[in-house]
């Protein structure tokens, strides 16, 4: 996300749009704003599209803001602090700069939708060395809980059994779950490679599993 110029219809700049980095929650209070956020300063992956789905066609005027809604349900915009576009308001559009009134209905819809179902993202962090033959028992049990709102990052510290071969397969074997691999050189210290997954992870919330040390 960039920042944008709003330019009228003689070519002249009469207001520039400062962004800022945004997840659900910032977005969560945009439906009574007039820029949710600026789309034109918005780039995002196209996978996002795959994973998230098209744009609703049953809505007219609150598309943009459902999108948003999806994929910061998992995901924040990050701001760069560069003017990414010009967006130029003409008397005439659909949209433009009249009467931002009739925008509020939809995007109350679409607030109303998500924020009802919205349940936060938490990273679970399992920090293992040499503890391969017990990571099937600690990813299924989170697996299997109520709660289906997270990601778990496996944190393999140096391990020199199986733990790695375990949670490739896991990885696997659950990908319907976000679940994170990363591995590094040994340090000997729990702490540490708790550090590692938190500085990973995503979630609202963090849950620190109890380090698997050999």
């Amino acid at each position: 996300m960039g920042d944008c110029n709003l330019v009228n219809e003689e070519g002249k700049i009469f207001l520039k749009i400062i962004n800022n980095e945004r997840g659900f929650s910032e977005l969560s209070k945009y439906w009574v704003a007039k820029s949710i956020p600026t789309q034109p300063a918005i780039f995002f992956r196209k996978s996002l599209i795959d994973e998230y789905g098209l744009l609703d066609t049953d809505l007219r005027l609150g598309m943009d803001y459902d999108l948003w809604m999806r994929f910061a349900q998992r995901n924040r915009f990050y701001h760069v602090n560069e003017v990414f576009a010009n967006y130029r308001f003409h008397s005439e559009a659909k949209g433009g700069d009249q009467d931002w009134k009739k925008f509020i209905p939809e995007w109350e819809s679409v607030y109303k939708k998500y924020i009802e179902k919205y349940t936060p993202l938490i990273s679970i962090i399992i920090p293992c060395y040499n503890y391969g033959r017990y990571l099937n028992d600690a990813v299924q049990s989170i697996v299997e809980q109520n709660e289906k709102n997270f990601e778990i990052i496996i944190v393999n510290d140096g391990s020199t059994d199986n733990t790695e071969q375990i949670a490739n397969e896991l990885i696997k074997k659950y990908s319907n779950h976000k679940i994170i691999l990363i591995n590094q050189k040994n340090s000997g210290q729990p702490a540490i490679s708790r550090n590692t997954g938190i500085a990973n992870a995503n979630g609202e919330y963090v849950l620190l599993w109890m380090p698997m040390i050999d």
